[in-house]
């Protein structure tokens, strides 16, 4: 378990390492967090991590997404690449296929997550404002999640800590 924790963390570490700037030199769009979900009951709290690029449009997305929750004995946790990426002012959509899974649901082997995110700003008197919800998939759901769904989702809320930075590179 710790050796697939470590991993997670070294993936996220690595892919926030990423530059930015290779996005943003051909106007691309990206998306990059770190901190901690505060989802409705009966959901646990689960640490984040991702960083995620593409060009404008969405084309030729790539990044890693990591979720961990440390409240669950044993630990559960989920990462892997970006499969898409679509941005929209302050909220983007992205698209992972899981390449580490350790939820323990063997029904999500071969699946993905939909991420939400929404930046908010900086935080206000240390608080967080940004919002973010992910939703995992079954590997039988990967034919409705060809493409990323337009960014604004309600059911986002605001992160307990941390922060998240959209860029949307169209002029």
């Amino acid at each position: 378990m710790r050796k697939h924790i470590m991993r997670l963390v070294a993936g996220t570490v690595v892919a926030l390492a990423i530059p930015v700037a290779a996005a943003s030199a051909n106007g691309g769009d990206y998306i990059a967090g770190l901190g901690a979900n505060n989802p409705k009951a009966p959901a646990p709290i689960n640490y984040f991590a991702f960083a995620a690029h593409s060009w404008s449009g969405g084309s030729n997305p790539y990044g890693f997404v990591g979720f961990l929750d440390t409240t669950s004995n044993p630990w559960r946790g989920f990462a892997g690449p970006v499969q898409c990426l679509k941005v929209n002012g302050n909220e983007a959509t992205a698209i992972i296929s899981l390449g580490l899974d350790f939820t323990g649901s063997p029904g999500l082997a071969g699946g993905g997550d939909e991420i939400f995110v929404k930046d908010n700003g900086k935080p206000v008197h240390g608080q967080p404002v940004d919002q973010i919800r992910n939703i995992l998939f079954p590997a039988s759901a990967w034919s409705k999640h060809q493409e990323c769904d337009d960014p604004t989702d309600p059911g986002t809320q605001v992160i307990s800590l941390g922060d998240i930075v959209v860029h949307d590179g169209t002029p």
